[in-house]
């Protein structure tokens, strides 16, 4: 029984060692695969941050030339006599340009 012992303890002290090694192993690919998890994760976030930059600077630039083509339709809609200056609905036109205007421009504050 002694010796049987002693066999297995130096085999066991052999398999420990494959075993500490496959440990060390797996925790060494285990950090690999997490630093490239979290370079993965921040090059998406910066993606992401340059595609919102990019998107809100489009959106400024359409709001503002809506409300530059809604000024427009209104000055032809006068030209041509469907609205007079002093009507209800020219100075609604004016108050909702004016409205967008202000819209588009507390984005851009809040954007700086």
């Amino acid at each position: 029984d002694v010796g049987d012992d002693v066999g297995n303890n130096s085999t066991s002290s052999s398999r420990m060692t494959d075993e500490e090694r496959k440990k060390m192993k797996r925790v060494l690919a285990n950090r690999k695969s997490a630093r490239e998890s979290y370079q993965r994760k921040k090059r998406m976030f910066s993606e992401l941050e340059t595609l919102i930059d990019k998107l809100t600077k489009e959106n400024l630039t359409l709001n503002r030339e809506n409300t530059d083509l809604r000024g427009q339709i209104g000055e032809l809609r006068r030209q041509i006599g469907l609205v007079t200056p002093t009507t209800t609905s020219s100075t609604t036109t004016t108050t909702t340009s004016s409205a967008s205007a202000f819209t588009v421009e507390q984005q851009q504050q809040q954007q700086q």
